[in-house]
């Protein structure tokens, strides 16, 4: 048994250093982010200045990149969070059809864990459909398990390119920006 005490010993230390190390650099990264963050709100117009001295294109066309990167940011940040609005809509809708208590408040809970990228509203709906198989009700834990996996996922993996592809700022031309030559 001590062999075995002393591999478990050595994996959780090691498992609790990668942990550590990983938070820890994560933690650094986030908090250099909003630093800098506050120093590119702070100093924009001196950075564009800089931006487009810097750029080997010309004023207008930079310019014009400028507007485009932020219209394309735009975009993209505004089908995350109707998605999000959808997605946790939709795990509602289907958390109240099945009776569960507080729909509304899984809602906002699905609705804001779509935005984070590994996670999504699969933390929410699957141990629920779980749940509810374990309490014997097999029929309500696949119609979650299929509106889950079927309905929610697609509004991602659907809706979202629809929505930033019909903002006018997000098509692509080959035209709007040129070399300068």
């Amino acid at each position: 048994a001590l062999p075995i005490v002393k591999k478990l010993g050595g994996f959780f230390t090691n498992a609790g250093a990668i942990f550590i190390r990983q938070s820890t650099g994560q933690l650094v990264t986030l908090l250099l982010g909003f630093y800098m963050l506050f120093f590119f709100l702070r100093d924009r117009k001196t950075g564009v200045a800089a931006l487009l001295r810097l750029s080997p294109f010309s004023v207008n066309e930079t310019l014009r990149l400028i507007i485009r990167v932020r219209d394309t940011i735009n975009a993209i940040i505004f089908g995350t969070v109707a998605v999000a609005i959808l997605q946790g809509a939709l795990g509602g809708l289907m958390f109240w059809w099945l009776g569960f208590p507080s729909p509304a408040l899984w809602a906002l809970i699905m609705g804001l864990l779509s935005i984070v990228p590994v996670l999504g509203t699969f933390v929410i709906w699957a141990p629920a459909a779980l749940f509810l198989a374990v309490d014997g009700r097999w029929g309500e834990a696949l119609t979650l398990s299929l509106w889950g996996g079927v309905v929610i996922a697609s509004a991602d993996n659907l809706v979202r390119p629809l929505l930033v592809r019909d903002r006018k700022s997000t098509r692509l031309n080959s035209s709007h920006v040129k070399r300068s030559r």
